[in-house]
């Protein structure tokens, strides 16, 4: 005998009372929380218990989003339950919001916003990010200038939107957005000089920027006849650097030097080879051209990338950038290039490529193999057996 069908049963009914409880349930976790804070718990266990109700929060929030995109799709759709997600929603990131503001240290900025709140801050950014834009094209002269910016603002407003976005980039695009708008509010000085003062100001150490950075020096450095003309600008252009106002704690890209520090470090290092009697806009001197070279099989970009990968490791732990590129261009050769000028060099150093480090990372990959084969025969013996087994 065929059972009878089974009735899909139907989700429990919220509470009447349902949203009281869902605003009493976050204050009652916010004081308690609080109260953690003022105990003689150590930092790392408050850090812990933070992020934990952090990343729960979120799972929560973007559970309910989904639920809701679910429950709209479908003609059956209770108006009632979706608003009173709406408002569960609204709730955990007024919860989110008050971890944010009270626990900056323990907050987890890399952490990635829930859905309904990237949704809010992208949809309240997109038409001021796509005016900014605008702005930039009809008042920018640097094409250099204006790709770098259009390469950072555009994914959040077009069809490229980024699929997420963390606490720590969604206040970067506020602060971005806001600074620049003033920046273009104001009535003095020209578009291109106003940008650029107010994105050291918000330390927007991105590539583009830097080599546009470095660009508006070399062109100034083409006209000085004499050294003391080229060590003039490269001092006016220092001390204009560290003229710049820069906020702590902002950057486009946390890992990175800010731009600042970037830009006065490569003008210590031209100021430095100039009073030295070399600059990077000429040739190597004779004196270093009569030495013989050791040639690499390498290009100057992959050079560069190895140069860096051991100034970073400390391995030449008394050098500066300076003198390691110096060292470099007076005591090798690439592949294909019998002079290698350091200013080429310092270029690539500050602007390695992907598809350069891809190369380095398998030539280091082969080393490492290598090192396995000969010192470490039993080891890499084992390891053989384990993949193919």
């Amino acid at each position: 005998m065929l059972a009878p069908p089974r009735r899909e049963e139907s989700p429990a009914r919220p509470p009447d009372n349902f949203a009281e409880l869902v605003e009493s349930e976050v204050t009652r976790i916010c004081r308690a929380l609080t109260r953690a804070l003022f105990t003689l718990a150590e930092d790392n266990i408050l850090e812990r218990l933070i992020r934990h109700h952090q990343r729960a929060t979120i799972d929560l929030a973007d559970q309910l989003s989904a639920q809701m995109q679910n429950s709209s799709s479908r003609a059956d759709g209770d108006l009632r339950r979706e608003l009173l997600s709406k408002h569960f929603i609204s709730e955990l990131l007024r919860l989110l919001d008050y971890f944010e503001r009270y626990f900056p240290s323990y907050f987890n900025t890399d952490q990635k916003v829930p859905q309904a709140y990237g949704i809010i801050v992208l949809g309240e950014l997109a038409d001021r990010a796509a005016q900014l834009c605008s702005a930039f094209k009809l008042g920018i002269k640097s094409q250099a200038l204006l790709s770098c910016l259009l390469d950072y603002l555009s994914p959040f407003f077009d069809d490229r939107r980024p699929p997420g976005i963390s606490y720590r980039e969604a206040a970067y695009l506020k602060i971005f957005v806001r600074e620049l708008e003033a920046a273009l509010s104001r009535s003095e000085g020209e578009v291109d000089a106003k940008v650029s003062e107010t994105l050291f100001l918000i330390n927007f150490n991105h590539l583009g920027f830097f080599l546009y950075c470095q660009q508006q020096v070399k062109n100034e450095l083409e006209f000085p006849d004499t050294k003391s003309g080229y060590i003039a600008i490269l001092s006016t252009w220092l001390s204009l650097i560290r003229s710049f106002e820069a906020r702590p704690g902002l950057a486009y890209h946390p890992e990175w030097p800010p731009v600042k520090q970037m830009m006065e470090t490569w003008l210590k290092g031209e100021l430095e080879t100039a009073m030295a009697g070399a600059t990077y806009l000429n040739p190597p001197l004779s004196a270093a051209g009569d030495e013989e070279k050791m040639e690499l099989q390498l290009s100057v970009s992959q050079i560069a990338c190895l140069a860096r990968l051991f100034y970073e490791e400390n391995v030449y732990p008394d050098a500066s950038v300076t003198d390691l590129l110096l060292f470099i261009s007076r005591h090798y050769r690439s592949k294909r290039q019998e002079h290698i000028s350091p200013k080429s060099l310092s270029k690539e150093y500050y602007g390695v490529s992907q598809v350069t480090a891809a190369v380095i990372r398998d030539l280091l990959s082969r080393m490492v193999t290598r090192i396995n084969k000969v010192y470490f025969p039993v080891w890499a013996a084992a390891c053989v057996v384990y993949y193919c087994f």
